[in-house]
């Protein structure tokens, strides 16, 4: 079902690509170049959210975040001691 769907996608946006093709055919010049300029456009809108969301979603956005944080004031080792033993 699953390569179904995905030939569905592919047939859909053939027929998409086909109907502005038909649309464009006859369309003077400095409109194409508008659409190809707006198609250019929001490909690169595209990659740049999903770059975006892909890094907003990685751990280094975590990176330091508790740098300044009371809870870990002072001594390295005292605070492991100290975490250990609240576990006991």
């Amino acid at each position: 079902q699953q390569s179904y769907v995905v030939f569905s996608m592919v047939n859909s946006m053939q027929s998409t690509a086909k109907i502005i093709y038909e649309q464009l055919k006859n369309a003077p010049e400095d409109l194409v170049e508008e659409v190809g300029d707006f198609t250019s456009f929001l490909i690169q809108k595209y990659q740049t959210e999903t770059k975006e969301t892909e890094t907003s979603l990685t751990l280094d956005a975590f990176k330091g975040i508790l740098k300044n944080s009371s809870s870990f004031e002072g001594d390295p080792l005292e605070i492991q001691q100290k975490i250990r033993n609240d576990w006991d």
